[in-house]
C-alpha cells in the first residue's frame, strides 16, 4: 500500500506522542518553546528530553490538528491569537510576545515514517 520505501506516512508512536508523559493530557505549560523579545512572532514546537548537557530538543513538525495549546507567561491563549502550521509545527502569533515572556505549549503529534524495505518476506 505504501510502495515500500517510496512514500512516507504519519505514524503515532504509542510511547511518545505528546508533550507530556503518556499517561497525562497535554497542558499549555508542558514544553517551553521560546522567550519573547517584542519582535519575534514565529516559534517552533519543541519537545525536550533529558536535562543539562545530555538533554535534547526535538522539533515537532507534525502536530495533531486541534491538539495544540499555547500559553504566554502562563496565560493560555485563545486559538484566534495564533496560527499553527500543521506541516512545519511553527506557531505564528498575531502580536509578538513581550520581552522576557515565556512561550510554552502542549500538544499531541505524529512522526513521519517510512518502510526501510520494498518487500516483506513472510
Amino acid at each position: 500500500m505504501r510502495k515500500g520505501r517510496l512514500y512516507s506516512f504519519l505514524f503515532t508512536d504509542p510511547f511518545d506522542n505528546r508533550s507530556c508523559p503518556i499517561s497525562d493530557s497535554p497542558s499549555a505549560s508542558d514544553q517551553m518553546i521560546g522567550v519573547g523579545d517584542g519582535v519575534k512572532t514565529v516559534f517552533q514546537l519543541i519537545k525536550h528530553y533529558g536535562n543539562g548537557a545530555a538533554g535534547y530538543s526535538r522539533p515537532i513538525t507534525k502536530p495533531k490538528e486541534n491538539s495544540v495549546i499555547i500559553a504566554v507567561d502562563g496565560t493560555k491563549l485563545d486559538a484566534e491569537e495564533f496560527v499553527l502550521d500543521g506541516l512545519t509545527g511553527q506557531v505564528t502569533f498575531h502580536v509578538a510576545p513581550s520581552l522576557g515572556e515565556t512561550v510554552s505549549a502542549g500538544f499531541e503529534f505524529d512522526i513521519v515514517a517510512r518502510f526501510d524495505t520494498d518487500f516483506l518476506d513472510m
